[in-house]
């Protein structure tokens, strides 16, 4: 649904869509990926670094790893 309505009809869902990315493994990982790919960087980038930042403070490997994924 989200990459049917697509941006800017879908910003206030891209901070959550970041918490996919806690386990790359989750169904739901390669629509997201779909969904955001088109989306210019310099919007993506504030919510790749804040979902960066929360990773690294809940020293969670494997969500930081997902987002470099």
């Amino acid at each position: 649904m989200l990459e049917n309505i697509g941006y800017p009809a879908n910003k206030s869902a891209l901070p959550y869509l970041m918490e996919w990315f806690q386990d790359i493994t989750w169904p739901g990982v390669r629509p997201i990926i779909t969904t955001i790919r088109d989306i210019d960087k310099k919007i993506l980038i504030p919510h790749i670094e804040n979902a960066s930042t929360t990773a690294i403070n809940e020293h969670d490997d494997c969500w930081a790893n997902g987002i470099i994924y």
